[in-house]
């Protein structure tokens, strides 16, 4: 879906590919060799992917095809879908910038035109439809993004009618970049990332980066959108800010079980590289060969934490 039917300041009926989400037990996972495994939580998965959330909180992306095959399996298993039907009986309390707390998901990113304007009879009108149609919870948010753009503060509604009925011509209208929230009720609702409180707007902008960067590939767009929705989802678990999400690649080429040790190498995109953080398995004797041999398939990578996984065989 093009970023620019997607509806940022009005209601929207919204459908997404990706599988529902839900928790499973921890469990053992394994790479497609069988030298690398950790124990992680089932947080989402679609045709190609599946994020983890490992013991140490930290979450993963891990291609589906570089799993065991006992894990592909379990993926298509009833117990798999069994984890994931139905949505998590926690929703996240999002913090505003305003002290406004809104419980709901975030599910997906999105771009639109606001247009607000204030008719000579007194009625104003957001997107062509009357303001005081719309849900409480957007009477409650439009002042706070007109605010915004305006460099103004209005305390309520009436406030805001008062500023827009001085303008010249009765309207304002700016362009709004953020997320979709879901409510527990199922309705949805576009948020500006201005409006949330600062922890949570660093990490939801950085996945909008990625998501405008990939604004002609549409496969890549739909896999950003999934990471959000599950770092969202294992927020609601850990009620903590939401974790940036780390692809992992478990392909071991030239692994010997009995020569090397196996390490975690985490690269971190060079500046102004919009790429996600990445973790790679690779052999060496030590960290500072793990992460030649990082750098060596990901060049232009700055490294990031090592750990040792598992030591040699004697």
């Amino acid at each position: 879906m093009r970023i620019n039917e997607l509806l940022i300041g009005l209601i929207l009926t919204f459908t997404y590919t990706a599988s529902s989400f839900g928790f499973a037990e921890v469990r053992e996972w394994t790479d497609a060799n069988g030298h690398y495994t950790f124990k992680a939580d089932l947080i989402a998965y679609d045709s190609e992917h599946v994020v983890l959330q490992k013991e140490n909180k930290d979450l993963v992306s891990v291609a589906i095809k570089d799993l065991s095959d006992k894990d592909r399996a379990y993926l298509k298993s009833n117990e798999a879908d069994e984890s994931q039907s139905g949505e998590p009986d926690e929703l996240k309390t999002w913090k505003m910038d305003s002290g406004l707390k809104i419980k709901g998901r975030v599910v997906e990113y999105g771009e639109r035109d606001l247009k607000v304007k204030r008719y000579l009879r007194g009625q104003t009108y957001v997107n062509d439809r009357d303001i005081e149609n719309l849900p409480p919870v957007y009477q409650e948010i439009i002042p706070n993004i007109v605010a915004h753009f305006a460099n103004q503060k209005f305390e309520n509604v009436d406030a805001m009618n008062q500023w827009l009925g001085k303008q010249p011509s009765g309207e304002v209208n700016h362009k709004c970049e953020g997320v979709m929230l879901e409510l527990d009720n199922g309705d949805r609702y576009g948020l500006p990332f201005f409006l949330f409180s600062t922890s949570d707007r660093t990490t939801l902008e950085r996945g909008w980066k990625r998501f405008k960067a990939a604004e002609e590939n549409e496969k890549q767009q739909e896999k950003e959108s999934f990471y959000l929705r599950a770092q969202a989802q294992a927020n609601a678990q850990n009620m903590q800010s939401m974790r940036e999400i780390s692809e992992m690649n478990l392909q071991l080429q030239g692994y010997n079980a009995g020569l090397y040790d196996l390490w975690e190498v985490t690269l971190i995109p060079a500046r102004g590289n919009y790429g996600r953080p990445m973790k790679v398995v690779v052999p060496g004797n030590d960290s500072r060969q793990a992460a030649q041999t990082a750098l060596q398939r990901y060049p232009g990578s700055q490294i990031g934490p090592i750990a040792r996984v598992r030591n040699r065989r004697r």
